[in-house]
């Protein structure tokens, strides 16, 4: 079954807060079959607040990464959709659009997992991996072959 193509993400007890709709891969949906180890294109559209930071706004991370169907860690990060600060007042919008992600280089099914991270920024201090943890959110299925 195909994941959804809105979804929701919160962090912070409910103050970090990320509607994603219009959610698409090569703008065939949520559900993909493609060849292992071949670039995608990743689109959505976003809605965020984030009143976590105090009197300030904060800088927030929308990390991707793939991991097995079913695995509850071994992902890895394929990087960040997002990265910017966030109003702590108004609501943020924006439109993602990047073709610059790979899918692994092993056949299989894979889920395409998202989460917020509020670090610096993506690849602060060479920051290479997920901030926080293992995401849980799936936000799309490749089958590899």
């Amino acid at each position: 079954t195909a994941p959804l193509t809105a979804i929701e993400l919160t962090d912070n007890a409910g103050a970090t807060d990320f509607h994603l709709t219009q959610i698409s891969l090569d703008e065939s949906g949520t559900l993909v079959v493609a060849p292992k180890n071949t670039n995608f294109r990743l689109q959505f559209d976003w809605a965020a607040t984030d009143t976590a930071c105090g009197g300030g706004n904060c800088r927030d991370q929308l990390e991707v990464g793939f991991h097995q169907q079913g695995s509850a860690t071994a992902g890895h990060r394929s990087g960040c959709a997002i990265d910017q600060a966030i109003s702590n007042v108004n609501v943020d919008t924006g439109a993602v659009d990047i073709a610059a992600y790979k899918t692994p280089n092993s056949t299989g099914v894979y889920e395409l997992r998202i989460h917020i991270a509020q670090n610096l920024a993506c690849t602060y201090n060479g920051a290479n991996d997920y901030y926080g943890g293992e995401p849980t959110m799936v936000m799309a299925l490749f089958c590899l072959r």
